[in-house]
């Protein structure tokens, strides 16, 4: 039978709140420098606002070298001073998947955000982590992501991407998305049934 269909009510957030930044590395550990330069900047940025805490956590699906790890922990000294609490790197040692991978991180750290980010993404707008924040405080946003990547899900399971920005959609896909915590508390983030599959993301 289809799944139940519930209507709930979805207040905004207010607060200082606590945003917290997922991201999974799967080997490319030639995209983790300019990744990280870009998201640290980021960061300070938010921060700035003074009603926004940060936590960003690294892990990886697989044993990085301590070369690495290294260079990760001196950019962070550099470009979050003071901050470095805020980062933590997590080693899973092998490929737990996509959903298993941010369901480990987002049942280890308390948030009121949780924004799930791949590390091929860069974004250019230096204010987008302030107008992320603002899209959940001002609305009843359960999910916000790329509209970029909003598409229609076929009946084959395909994702199909609207036209046009005003089009109705099913689902934005994992490479950008934030969902509020409590309502992932609540019902659940990443399906385990899904494994290593794609469209884990879809089920949101």
């Amino acid at each position: 039978p289809p799944p139940k269909i519930e209507s709930i009510k979805v207040p905004p957030l207010t607060g200082r709140l606590k945003l917290v930044i997922s991201v999974l590395f799967y080997h490319r550990e030639d995209l983790i420098d300019s990744f990280l330069q870009s998201l640290l900047q980021h960061i300070l940025t938010v921060e700035s606002r003074e009603d926004v805490t940060c936590s960003l956590n690294l892990a990886f699906n697989y044993q990085p070298s301590l070369a690495v790890i290294t260079e990760i922990n001196e950019l962070i000294v550099e470009k979050l001073p003071g901050r470095s609490d805020a980062v933590h790197i997590l080693e899973n040692g092998f490929n737990v998947g996509f959903g298993a991978g941010h369901n480990l991180i987002f049942d280890k750290d308390d948030s009121d955000i949780f924004l799930i980010l791949n590390s091929d993404v860069r974004v250019i707008d230096q204010e987008w982590l302030p107008k992320l924040v603002n899209r959940f405080r001002d609305s009843d946003a359960a999910i916000v992501g790329l509209i970029q990547t909003a598409s229609h899900l076929r009946e084959d399971g395909c994702g199909i991407p609207i036209k046009a920005a005003g089009d109705e959609f099913d689902f934005v896909d994992g490479s950008v998305l934030a969902i509020r915590s409590d309502l992932a508390r609540r019902f659940g983030l990443f399906s385990p049934s899904f494994d290593y599959f794609y469209f884990e993301d879809v089920d949101l």
